[in-house]
């Protein structure tokens, strides 16, 4: 899976932390039990970070725009 260069420059904001969740989840096909454990933190803990981290990419406005054009 390759990302446009668009969507780099959305993910590139994330910490490099966040950006290994959300790569491990959505490309790497990880669960959150497995998360957990590469994380050393609780599933709760987990849900809560992703719900974060996708609230933030989801109020991005470069991804607003992308959204946009997709719909033209």
């Amino acid at each position: 899976m390759s990302f446009s260069s668009d969507m780099m420059k959305v993910l590139s904001t994330l910490s490099k932390e966040d950006l290994s969740l959300i790569m491990l989840k959505y490309q790497e096909n990880y669960n959150d039990d497995e998360l957990a454990e590469y994380f050393h933190v609780s599933i709760d803990e987990i849900k809560e970070k992703e719900y974060s981290i996708l609230l933030m990419l989801k109020n991005n406005e470069s991804i607003k725009k992308m959204k946009k054009l997709r719909r033209s």
